[in-house]
């Protein structure tokens, strides 16, 4: 496996503006011998299980590029500020401990408690060396869909992958 494909097993963060083919990301090396840790809202709040996800998916945050206008016309009115497209968070985790995520899952959707009171909070931790390196926060997480995860071997531990809208994102490096 090489050190891109171990990367992406652990998750990573991509920073892409939108007119440009240029993007930000921490180097891949920085994942390679580094461990991650999810967390929703704290055991408190019923979410338990989260120390069997194995894999968050990529995460890629879309800027908006913003032009000043007075740099492309004198007369022209102000532009409002587009909104940030912030994209699905999904995990993998064993199946044998979704069971709060299911009760999540339906609460929130069958159920109808989906109001902003209703939705969660979490972060997403990097470690390299021991130490934590920088953490992801999520607010305004909604969970929308469970998916099973089929494999060619019936043997193995079956799991399940978990997809959240996510309303807002902070990026904390003051452990850096």
């Amino acid at each position: 496996m090489n050190r891109f494909a171990r990367s992406a097993a652990l998750g990573a963060l991509i920073v892409v503006c939108a007119s440009s083919s240029v993007f930000a990301a921490p180097p891949a090396r920085a994942f390679v011998s580094g461990k991650f840790g999810l967390e929703l809202d704290g055991a408190a709040a019923g979410i338990t299980g989260l120390q069997s996800v194995s894999k968050v998916e990529p995460i890629t945050v879309k800027l908006p590029l913003l032009i000043d206008p007075s740099l492309v016309c004198l007369h022209c009115d102000p532009v409002p500020v587009p909104p940030i497209d912030f994209p699905t968070v999904s995990f993998t985790l064993a199946d044998a401990h979704a069971d709060s995520v299911y009760q999540w899952l339906n609460d929130f959707v069958l159920n109808g408690n989906n109001d902003d009171s209703a939705e969660r909070t979490g972060a997403l931790n990097f470690v390299a060396s021991g130490s934590p390196r920088f953490t992801l926060n999520f607010s305004h997480l909604g969970i929308f869909e469970i998916s099973s995860d089929t494999d060619a071997a019936a043997e193995a531990i079956k799991t399940v992958t978990v997809s959240m809208y996510c309303e807002q994102m902070s990026f904390d490096h003051s452990s850096i």
